[in-house]
């Protein structure tokens, strides 16, 4: 359960795609946002969404239900080694969200501010990730820790929409591109990207 866009939502969704799992994708329009959190909000652990519920299973929080998903589904890495790799570049990528975000939401802080912010964030912050990530990679390995994870999805989730408005901040990393590109190859997460609802977010 969560609005309708990608938001924090959309990388448990991608996981589920991958898996092959059933799920209701309860979106709310973005008029209805106030009126439905306020009526689920003194139900949640946080009072935050969004929501996952598997049978008695009720889980908020994005990245601890992508975790249990991975885990679950076994793309959270087949040795501890892998296991830890896996938690550090899901960690990195976390830290690329939160230095993007956290002036997005404030509607007290001037535009003039946020635009700064933002720009700071594509001319400079984000090549700089980009480029970690593309390390990782130049061993030849298809995938970041060797094999396929939740830690791919995760990087598609994070560098795709990037890709798509700042293409300007890859030009350096065509590996992660092409890392990219292979996640939304894959079959479930290319059948689940054709039929993804168009949303503004």
């Amino acid at each position: 359960t969560y609005g309708n866009g990608k938001g924090l939502a959309e990388f448990p969704r991608l996981i589920l795609a991958e898996l092959g799992i059933a799920f209701e994708d309860v979106r709310w329009p973005d008029e209805e946002w106030d009126t439905e959190i306020a009526k689920l909000k003194p139900t949640l652990p946080f009072g935050q969404v969004p929501l996952y519920e598997e049978g008695g299973l009720t889980l908020v929080q994005s990245m601890a239900i992508a975790r249990h998903l991975a885990r679950k589904g076994n793309l959270y890495g087949s040795t501890l080694e892998k296991q830890a790799l896996v938690d550090m570049y899901l960690d990195g990528l976390t830290d690329i969200r939160t230095k993007r975000d956290p002036l997005r939401y404030f509607d007290d802080v001037p535009d003039s501010i946020k635009d700064a912010q933002v720009a700071k964030f594509y001319a400079t912050t984000l090549p700089q990730w980009a480029g970690y990530f593309e390390k990782f990679l130049a061993d030849g390995r298809e995938y970041l820790a060797g094999e396929f994870t939740v830690a791919d999805i995760s990087a598609y989730r994070i560098f795709s929409d990037a890709q798509e408005e700042h293409p300007e901040c890859f030009a350096a990393t065509p590996k992660l591109l092409a890392l990219v590109a292979r996640v939304a190859a894959r079959p479930n997460i290319a059948a689940y990207l054709v039929k993804r609802p168009v949303t503004a977010w």
